[in-house]
């Protein structure tokens, strides 16, 4: 008789209990396109929902009347009031959010070695370059320690490089990936490319692979010069010390059409004191005048 009494009670419950009223609606922008995954939360609580991929929601509603906001990516949140008796409603989105700007920068070390080369293959950068005092591609290794150019020749006054103990002969010189200067002109190599037309170097040391030959037992100096249409149009250097060296970098770029550019890079040097300190009548640098210049068609 008790378990009796107890489904009669919930049946009576069940029947005369009010039922609970759904807020149903549809979000669109103002295209009427339906907006997914709009949030519709009644404000100043923790109900909510999202709109469905129609755009479509359904919201238990409260008591008496009250305020819906509805968010969206990209626009403004929207507060609609809603009546009492009202059970349906039709939202449309029309204020796009201005959002802050965001900048997002990089910055690339001066001096840095790649961990997705199959070599060990260190690069310089043009910044790294500025750091050295002046002004030929041998005094740009003054601030590397990975290439020592401290032997110089007596005879003739140019520098040479010395990469894991070997002479510069052993060591090839790459101009843009493609082998330069051999024979007569190798030890003037580093000096007849100025500092200032470098954008980067590589120095890759050990035996050199068959991409490039077999001349480099020592290393590899592959150097990128710049480029005409990323390097300015004008562009002047000079240098002048009391022991009477002068040296002068003039470069003049054109950048043509989208796919055509033009430069002419100059360097010129000249050394003309004699300088013997030890007064054995021979120079401790040679004098010296010199004049390179370099076209380039990109």
């Amino acid at each position: 008789m008790k378990a009796y009494l107890i489904i009669l009670y919930s049946i009576l419950f069940s029947t005369f209990s009010p039922a609970q009223k759904i807020l149903t609606g549809t979000v669109i922008n103002d295209v009427s396109e339906p907006l997914i995954g709009a949030t519709i939360q009644w404000e100043n609580t923790t109900t909510g929902t999202t709109t469905d991929i129609d755009g479509k929601f359904q919201l238990e509603k409260p008591d008496g009347d009250g305020n819906i906001v509805v968010r969206y990516v990209g626009y403004e949140p929207l507060l609609i009031p809603v009546a009492a008796h009202e059970d349906t409603v039709l939202i449309q989105i029309n204020g796009i959010a201005s959002l802050s700007e965001i900048e997002v920068a990089a910055k690339k070390r001066d001096n840095y070695t790649s961990t997705l080369e199959i070599r060990n293959i260190e690069s310089i950068s043009s910044k790294e370059l500025k750091k050295a005092p002046c002004c030929n591609l041998g005094e740009s290794f003054e601030t590397n320690a990975s290439v020592d150019v401290a032997y110089t020749d007596a005879v003739t006054g140019a520098r040479e490089i010395q990469m894991l103990g070997l002479r510069g002969v052993y060591t090839q010189l790459l101009f843009e990936k493609r082998p330069v200067y051999y024979g007569l002109a190798m030890p003037f190599g580093l000096e007849y490319l100025s500092g200032t037309w470098v954008e980067s170097i590589q120095i890759a040391k050990g035996l050199s692979t068959v991409q490039t030959g077999s001349a480099g037992i020592a290393g590899q100096i592959n150097t990128e010069m710049k480029k005409p249409y990323e390097d300015v149009p004008l562009f002047v250097n000079l240098f002048g010390s009391t022991a009477g060296r002068f040296e002068g970098n003039v470069h003049l770029n054109k950048k043509i059409n989208e796919h055509l550019s033009t430069g002419l890079l100059l360097h010129g040097n000249t050394l003309q004191s004699e300088i013997d300190h030890d007064g054995d009548s021979f120079l401790d640098m040679p004098k010296k005048k010199m004049l390179n210049p370099l076209y380039r068609l990109n």
